[in-house]
């Protein structure tokens, strides 16, 4: 799929493909969300993912999750309840972790699971960007990216 819009709730299809005995693994990179690890700037993508496989009288077992540690929708419900974010979730602009969700908004979501989850991340903009041909690596961040991934 080249260009597509919104990846949407991928689990649908993965779901459809462990109903017919297969395993499905669909993936894409997305517009920068988060810092790879350790950076303070926006260079990977939420980089979405289902996988689903055949769980016999068990049913299906399946995945559906982005990469970072929140949806960024829920930094902006806790906005407008003026609410504070869990710790964990988010970075102001320099890349100091926040419970500010204004402060959040205006930073980065944190990558899930810290330098793993920048790691997977990375490898889905890799592998999804170069089958979409829309790699969104540039800069600095290319170096730093591909540091967390070694990590």
């Amino acid at each position: 799929m080249r260009h597509p819009g919104h990846f949407g709730r991928a689990a649908y299809f993965t779901r459809k493909a462990a109903g017919q005995g297969c395993v499905a693994l669909p993936a894409t990179n997305a517009s920068p969300a988060m810092a790879p690890w350790g950076g303070r700037e926006k260079r990977l993508g939420t980089n979405p993912w289902s996988i689903a496989a055949p769980g016999g009288r068990y049913g299906t077992v399946v995945m559906d999750i982005a990469n970072t540690a929140v949806a960024r929708g829920k930094i902006y419900a806790a906005e407008e309840r003026g609410e504070p974010i869990p710790a964990g979730w988010a970075a102001d602009a320099d890349g100091v972790p926040t419970t500010d969700p204004r402060r959040a908004i205006e930073g980065l979501i944190l990558p899930m699971a810290g330098h793993k989850g920048s790691a997977i991340s990375f490898m889905f903009e890799v592998l999804a960007g170069v089958l979409r041909q829309r790699v969104r690596l540039r800069g600095r961040g290319r170096r730093a990216a591909a540091a967390s991934a070694t990590s």
